[in-house]
């Protein structure tokens, strides 16, 4: 190879992919990651679904498994996975029931496509109770004998108490391994401090169009109902001063929940 000759060295561009080797892996680890994910995928989803962005936070969370031995392994996580998802608080439980009620009905579509003979019979013994679910098969009792089938002929539903009581339950999630509930009452402290996060995302991204230096500092004036409470935290995450008025160099709007304009101009 020219590179190698003219260096004496093997590019790192023509160099194998280096083998791991066995004893640095880290099971426990990799599951604990593979919990946390997927806990924070159901959270976002609910989020998503609600239409509650991201940088709006929320004062809880609620976490449960089907399999008890995850809250063990998830100890310690709780702040990694609030930070993520901005929640005040998380809560993990050992039983699904303290969050919600499981429902379970005839996966139709799975059952159709893997067991398409034996439709009706599958059907009425999973409406019937008849069966035990595992996380790698479902025992049905079928004319009196116990057979196993693959799992996801079942379909797995949460209700909260809410949803019980005939309210929405679109703040929960869940799969055959974990349920995730998020408490989506946004209080007036709440959200303030959504907003004022919204106004520190545009101040930054202000701060680059104009082109600042990282330490660059910068002046503000800000038209609006703001977050008054906040001045100083967005100040300091934005390393600007708030004036009455400034010589703008541009300016930014933001539109409230309420419909209300904020008009921050900024003076580089």
């Amino acid at each position: 190879m020219l590179y190698q000759k003219l260096t004496g060295e093997l590019s790192i561009h023509l160099t194998d992919w280096p083998v791991i080797k066995a004893e640095y892996r880290d099971e426990k680890l990799t599951k604990q990651v593979e919990i946390v994910r997927e806990v924070i995928n159901l959270a976002r989803s609910i989020r998503n679904k609600n239409r509650v962005k991201n940088r709006q936070p929320l004062s809880l969370m609620k976490v449960a498994f089907t399999n008890k031995d995850w809250n063990e392994l998830i100890e310690g996580f709780g702040d990694i996975i609030a930070e993520e998802m901005n929640v005040k608080k998380v809560e993990i439980f050992e039983d699904i029931s303290a969050i919600a009620s499981l429902k379970y009905d005839p996966n139709f579509n799975e059952i159709r496509s893997l067991y398409p003979e034996r439709l009706p019979e599958i059907i009425k013994a999973v409406k019937s109770g008849r069966f035990e679910l595992s996380d790698n098969e479902v025992k049905l009792t079928i004319e009196g004998a116990a057979e196993s089938f693959d799992p996801d002929i079942i379909l797995i539903t949460y209700r909260t108490s809410r949803e019980r009581d005939g309210a929405d339950s679109t703040n929960i999630a869940g799969n055959k391994d974990m349920v995730v509930s998020l408490d989506l009452t946004i209080t007036e402290e709440l959200k303030s401090e959504g907003l004022a996060r919204d106004i520190i995302r545009n101040i930054q991204e202000a701060r680059k169009q104009i082109g600042c230096d990282i330490m660059d500092r910068i002046k503000i004036s800000i038209k609006g109902d703001y977050p008054v409470e906040w001045a100083e935290h967005i100040t300091t995450e934005t390393l600007s001063s708030i004036e009455k008025s400034v010589a703008a160099t541009t300016t930014v709007e933001i539109r409230g929940d309420d419909g209300e304009s904020i008009v921050i101009s900024i003076e580089k």
